[in-house]
């Protein structure tokens, strides 16, 4: 049989017919789109955005990018945003053929798609990063199946476990040991990582990493292959396209190394429930060994559920508090005065550790808390949440950027809460100062959300804060003067995903 070269003219009229068609079909559906989303404007009175960012390359935005990452080489990325928003406004749009994104620090939108249209938004674009190590933690989650997780971890941050402070003192004893009695110069933002490592680590599974002490092999192991992971995460956000060319060597076996340990403390804590229920015997928690997995194993037997929520709230747990503790004891050491406002309020204590109520009532000490949140807080630009839906943001739109602005389905929502801090319509003339005493009357609401708002927010704020708290206080029971070290300005480090101080907290500690 003979096969002919030749298209039969059929053939071609057919296709030709075909992908006009199909031309055709996706110009009415792109049409019918617009119409539909040109009333939606209309019914809703949104307007234009204010401001939109000047892409020169249309696809996927080069020049912002390399804007980006010329000012996260520099240390300098979120002065870099700071700039943007003096230039664009509190709301700016950045609109490429790849995708649209919305940039703000305005309360009102915060408000509206945190809390009042949240089903609206979800968890997504920057949080991919952290698939392959966070797996389906709630973090990573959405609708039923983040509600679900949620109400899971809820009962592990009960007032009682919060209000216990026992944990926290047994690592200030071996904190205090690290820092030199004379004087001499000691970089607190070390001490504080390791501080709050082995707080979290034995919060969550019993056991501490030991970071303050003597170390084993194995755990020191750990605790490297966690600071790696950590910062592998944020390069995966960072570099996208780039990143399997900048990739840091020996990523791929911390990743398994932390797995392995997380799974361990998993099944360790799964054993012992089973041989508890066996027995028919009830435990004390503070006799056993009370940990985050125990508590965990009596709402789910999943062990992939336990290591993937465990290892998250490791991530969230460590750096986010030392953060905290490094920015606020930056500042106090470069502030004499609000040092010994802070020094008189906690010697009404007489020297005896304080207890939860003391902490929750001691208003100088949130002052301090507060002020160094909103110069640096420990995650100063959110993961952005995605839009699932066209939707509504209150204020962006129109000449003067007070109307609605409409976002488009697939839109991504950036919060910059740095620069959101820094608004002096909100905090006064003086935002570059560290003034705790402006949070006597302040209440600023939602334009100061460093732990994020609505459904989502931090669910272990207040265990953060209580350590945060219980250590200020313990270390000025015993140092009665600081000098500072280190006279040069905050440089940013954001080599992980959490904000510190680039150059360390260098001090030097007197008792006397």
């Amino acid at each position: 049989m003979v096969f002919s070269n030749t298209s039969h003219p059929f053939t071609a009229v057919a296709i030709g017919t075909l992908l006009v068609g199909s031309l055709i079909y996706a110009s009415f559906g792109r049409w019918k789109l617009r119409q539909s989303r040109q009333e939606f404007e209309r019914i809703n009175k949104c307007l234009p955005p204010r401001s939109l960012y000047p892409i020169r390359e249309p696809f996927i935005g080069l020049n912002m990018i390399l804007s980006v990452l010329g000012a996260a080489r520099k240390k300098l990325l979120l002065h870099w945003f700071f700039e943007q928003y003096q230039t664009y406004g509190p709301t700016f749009v950045v609109r490429t053929i790849e995708g649209h994104a919305v940039h703000t620090t305005e309360a009102e939108n915060l408000k509206t798609a945190f809390s009042q249209k949240f089903d609206d938004w979800s968890a997504g674009g920057g949080r991919q990063s952290f698939k392959h190590l966070l797996g389906r933690a709630t973090f990573m989650t959405d609708g039923a199946e983040w509600s679900h997780s949620r109400g899971i971890l809820r009962p592990m941050f009960a007032k009682d476990r919060i209000t216990d402070l026992d944990l926290f003192e047994k690592h200030f004893q071996k904190f205090l040991k690290l820092i030199p009695e004379d004087g001499a110069t000691v970089d607190l933002d070390k001490l504080f990582h390791r501080y709050a490592f082995d707080v979290s680590s034995e919060f969550l599974f019993g056991e501490s990493i030991g970071s303050l002490g003597e170390q084993t092999e194995a755990k020191a192991q750990l605790g490297h292959d966690i600071e790696l992971t950590i910062q592998d995460a944020a390069d995966r956000f960072r570099y996208s396209l780039l990143y399997r060319l900048l990739k840091r060597k020996g990523v791929d076996e911390a990743i398994r190394n932390v797995h392995d340990a997380t799974n361990k403390y998993v099944q360790e804590t799964l054993e012992r429930a089973a041989k508890a229920e066996k027995s028919f015997t009830a435990t004390d928690d503070k006799e056993s060994g009370y940990s985050f997995l125990d508590e965990m194993a009596r709402q789910t037997q999943d062990p992939k559920k336990m290591r993937e929520e465990a290892t998250s709230l490791m991530f969230a747990g460590k750096d986010t508090t030392a953060g905290l503790l490094g920015s606020m004891w930056f500042l106090l050491a470069r502030n004499p005065a609000a040092w010994q406002k802070l020094v008189a309020e906690i010697d009404q204590l007489e020297g005896v550790p304080p207890s939860y109520q003391w902490i929750k009532n001691a208003k100088y000490l949130r002052y301090c808390e507060h002020e160094a949140m909103r110069l640096y807080p420990v995650t100063p630009i959110l993961p952005p949440r995605i839009s699932n839906k066209d939707t509504v943001l209150p204020v962006g739109g129109g000449e003067d950027g007070k109307s609605p602005l409409f976002v488009p389905k697939g839109a991504a929502l950036v919060v910059n809460i740095y620069c959101a801090n820094r608004r002096k319509d909100v905090f006064g003339d003086d935002v570059e100062d560290f003034r705790p005493e402006r949070w006597e009357d302040l209440r600023p609401g939602w334009a100061y959300t460093p732990f994020g708002g609505g459904p989502r927010i931090c669910i272990g704020q207040q265990f953060a804060i209580t350590e945060v708290y219980y250590l200020t206080v313990r270390l000025i029971q015993h140092f009665r003067r600081i000098e500072c070290r280190d006279p040069s300005p905050f440089v940013e480090n954001l080599a992980g995903v959490i904000l510190s101080s680039d150059n360390g907290v260098k001090v030097g500690l007197y008792s006397n």
